[in-house]
C-alpha cells in the first residue's frame, strides 16, 4: 500500500479509533463507504466483541465488503487485510487460541490473495486483548505498507513477530488409546469417499461399531429394487404414466437420484460390515442440533458410549467472490461448522479418544471459488487446535487438508480442471490408507493440521 492512499476500515470494534489514528499518520486517508474505487479495506469483523461461536454473520458481513472491493480487481492493485484477535498465533501455540469459530477469516483472505492476483491479501491475528493498542495498530499499519507473500501473520502480546509456514513431518505410528470395539459417529460417511475410509480403518482389525449421520433417506425403492440403474428412468416414467402422473425431467432425476444414493448408502453398510464393523445408519439433518443430540443418545444407550467422532460432512457451492451469494455462502459454511457444532454439543461429557475433521487445501492455501469453502473449512482446523489442547493428550485430533480426491465431490470438470493445472487427484485407496494412518499417527498436538496431497498444493 502506498503512501496516500485512500483506504475503508468495515467493522466496529474499539481498535478502529487508534487504527484510524495511526493509518491517518502513515499519510493515508480514511474513507466511509467500501467500493471498488479505494485502495484497501482492513476489516475488523473477525475481532472478537461478544459471542459469536459458530455464527455466519461475521463472515457473511467480510463477504459484504470483499464483494464491494473486489468488483474489477483481478489487474488493479490494492490490500486487503483481515484482522483477528484469536491470540496472536492463530491457535497454533500451546494455548490452542482464543475464538476458534472466528478461525475462518484467515481461508477468506488466502482466496482473495489467488483471485486478486495483484491484491496484497493477508490476514493478521492479534493478542485477544490490547494491553497497547496504540502500538498495536501501528504494526498493522506497517504491514500493511510492506509488501511480501506472506498470508497469515501474527504478533504476540511482546509484539513479537511471526508467520505460519508449514513443515514436513513423517507420520509416527503410536497405538491410540481407543478401547476394544470403539464405537465411532461419522457424519458425511454413507456415500462419497469417507466409506473407503471407514472401510480402510475398519480393516486395521479394530472392529469398530459406527454410527453413520447422512443426509439420505433408505427410503423403500417402491418397486424398483432389482431395476439396474440405467433402467430406472424408463421404470419411473412408466409408473407414472400408469398412475396417471406427468414427470417432469426435474422430477424423473430426484426420483432417480433418491433411489441410486440410498443404493449407496446401503452398499457402504454391507462393505464396512465385510471388513468387521457393525454399522448404524441414522438419515437426519447433521446441522440440526436437536436431531443431532437425539441421535447421539440413542447409540449411546444402544453401545454404552461414544469414543469418537469423524465429521467428513460438507457441500460446495463454488464462485468467485464477487459472484457469491449469502445463501450459497451459507450453505456450505453451515453443513459444516453447524454440523461440527451439533457434534462436539451432543458428546462434550464423553471422553472421546479420537476427533477427526475432513478439512480442505482450500483453507491451507485458498482457492479460486472456494471463498466459503475456504472459510468453513478454516474454521475446522481452528476448533481442532482448540480442542486438542481441551482434550489432552487421551485424545488424538486431526484435521485432515485433503487435497482433491479422485471421487467424492470432484466432479469429472473439476478433475480435467485440477489436471490443467498439474495438480495429480489423490487415488481412493491412497487416500484411505492415509486416513487410517493418521488415525494411528498419535496424540502430539503439533500434529492437529495435516495437509494430505499428492504434490504441493498451490493451488
Amino acid at each position: 500500500m502506498a503512501v496516500g492512499a485512500r483506504l475503508a476500515i468495515a467493522g466496529e470494534h474499539a481498535f478502529r479509533t487508534p487504527l484510524v489514528a495511526a493509518f491517518v499518520a502513515r499519510g493515508a486517508t480514511i474513507v466511509e463507504t467500501v467500493d471498488a474505487t479505494i485502495d484497501a479495506v482492513i476489516v475488523l469483523h473477525g475481532l472478537a466483541t461478544g459471542q459469536k461461536a459458530a455464527s455466519v454473520t461475521p463472515y457473511l458481513a467480510t463477504l459484504a465488503a470483499a464483494q464491494a472491493f473486489g468488483r474489477d480487481r483481478e489487474a488493479r492493485p490494492g490490500c486487503f487485510v483481515m484482522l483477528t484477535n484469536r491470540g496472536g498465533a492463530f491457535g497454533l501455540d500451546a494455548s490452542g487460541g482464543a475464538h476458534p469459530w472466528l478461525g475462518g477469516f484467515s481461508g477468506i483472505a488466502k482466496t482473495a490473495a489467488i483471485e486478486w492476483p495483484h491484491v496484497d491479501a493477508c490476514a493478521i491475528d492479534l493478542p485477544e486483548t490490547f494491553a497497547d493498542a496504540e502500538t498495536l495498530a501501528c504494526r498493522v499499519v506497517d504491514e500493511c505498507f510492506r509488501t511480501g507473500s506472506e498470508r497469515e501473520i501474527g504478533f504476540a502480546a511482546d509484539g513479537t513477530r511471526f508467520v505460519v509456514r508449514e513443515t514436513d513431518r513423517p507420520v509416527r505410528r503410536a497405538r491410540q488409546h481407543l478401547p476394544d470395539r470403539p464405537v465411532l459417529i461419522a457424519t458425511g460417511g454413507g456415500r462419497g469417499i469417507l466409506p473407503a475410509c471407514l472401510k480402510a480403518l475398519a480393516e486395521t482389525g479394530i472392529a469398530p461399531r459406527i454410527a453413520i449421520f447422512g443426509r439420505t433417506p433408505l427410503a423403500n425403492e417402491n418397486g424398483s429394487a432389482p431395476i439396474a440403474v440405467a433402467d430406472l428412468p424408463g421404470h419411473f416414467l412408466a409408473v407414472a404414466r400408469a398412475e396417471g402422473r406427468a414427470l417432469t425431467p426435474l422430477q424423473l432425476r430426484a426420483e432417480v437420484g433418491t433411489v441410486t444414493a440410498a443404493r449407496e448408502v446401503r452398499t457402504t453398510i454391507q462393505e464396512l460390515e465385510a471388513s468387521g464393523a457393525e454399522v448404524r445408519y441414522r438419515a437426519l439433518d447433521v446441522t440440526d442440533v436437536a436431531e443431532v443430540r437425539s441421535a447421539v443418545d440413542g447409540i449411546r444407550a444402544e453401545w454404552g458410549r461414544i469414543d469418537g467422532l469423524v465429521h467428513g460432512a460438507g457441500v460446495l457451492a463454488d464462485k468467485p467472490i464477487v459472484e457469491q451469494t449469502p445463501e450459497r455462502f451459507t450453505t456450505v459454511f453451515t453443513t459444516k461448522i453447524a454440523g461440527l457444532r451439533a457434534l462436539l454439543d451432543a458428546t462434550k461429557a464423553d471422553a472421546l479418544s479420537a476427533i477427526v475433521l475432513f478439512s480442505s487445501v482450500a483453507a491451507r492455501y485458498g482457492n479460486v471459488g472456494q471463498v466459503a469453502y475456504a472459510a468453513a473449512n478454516e474454521i475446522l482446523n481452528a476448533v481442532a487446535r482448540a480442542e486438542a489442547v481441551r482434550r489432552g493428550p487421551t485424545c488424538l485430533v486431526r484435521a485432515l487438508n485433503w487435497g482433491p480426491w479422485d471421487g467424492g465431490m470432484v466432479t469429472d470438470g473439476l478433475r480435467a480442471a485440477f489436471r490443467e493445472r498439474g495438480i495429480p487427484v489423490i487415488p481412493l485407496a491412497e487416500g484411505a490408507r492415509a486416513f487410517a494412518d493418521e488415525f494411528w499417527s498419535g496424540t502430539d498436538a503439533a500434529d492437529v493440521d495435516v495437509v494430505l496431497a499428492m504434490a504441493p498444493p498451490r493451488i
